[in-house]
């Protein structure tokens, strides 16, 4: 298994050239000003200082941790801006194994969806070319073999398992151990330089209390699944 920042270190992991708008969000939408938005990363402000500002207003921001990697500005959808994120080097805290070494966001304070009951969690993606089969875009923590504090930990990015299998999932870490893939999108990158000519949009809808997932790909329902956490 990937070494994932801890529970209260949330990881935007991160891509070659991966450009990213992600937005998270605690329940269902409601007119503007929407008291339910905990997180919202617009990339509209200036981050070249280390900062990336959650203009929902709670304070969620996110923080460059290592003072040589860190995001550069990109181009987004609808003429937005975005995040560029890039390959730097490789990692090998997890021995034997060696992973691809990128760039992140780190979100350390979790006010609001530490624990979800019920959520959506949405974002804008494109890929470049790159070589990464296990990369996650977001990432929430470790699973519970490497720290029982971190349970029901989640995670959305690709399973590793390499073309053609190249789709990204949503999977949770419960407290039995293991990881579960609950939701999955169409695979829609080039199975040899694993990109993608254009943005697609990927939302995860969970409600616990309900026991249901949805997976909306560019705005429209692509799969439902049991999730069988009473929070993530």
């Amino acid at each position: 298994m990937k070494d994932h920042p801890i529970r209260n270190l949330f990881g935007f992991a991160a891509i070659m050239a991966f450009l990213l708008l992600a937005t998270i969000l605690a329940l269902v939408a409601a007119p503007a000003p929407d008291p339910s938005l905990k997180l919202h990363f617009d990339f509209d402000e200036d981050f070249s200082k280390g900062k990336v500002l959650d203009v929902s207003g709670n304070g969620n921001d996110g923080w460059q941790m290592n003072p040589t990697n860190w995001i550069s500005a990109g181009n987004g959808v609808f003429g937005s801006a975005a995040a560029q994120f890039t390959y730097v080097g490789f990692m090998s805290n997890d021995y034997p194994h060696i992973y691809p070494l990128s760039q992140y966001i780190a979100v350390t304070n979790l006010a609001g969806f530490a624990y979800l009951t019920n959520g959506t969690i949405s974002l804008w993606a494109k890929f470049d070319t790159n070589s990464d089969a296990g990369m996650r875009l977001l990432d929430s923590g470790y699973g519970a073999e490497y720290d029982p504090g971190a349970a029901n930990s989640w995670s959305l990015g690709r399973d590793g398992d390499g073309p053609p299998y190249l789709f990204l999932s949503f999977s949770v870490y419960p407290a039995a151990g293991g990881e579960d893939q609950i939701l999955y999108w169409p695979q829609d990158v080039d199975p040899i330089t694993y990109s993608s000519s254009s943005f697609h949009l990927y939302t995860a809808t969970i409600d616990c209390p309900g026991n249901q997932a949805i997976a909306y790909y560019d705005g429209q329902p692509y799969m439902t699944n049991t999730i069988g956490l009473p929070w993530i």
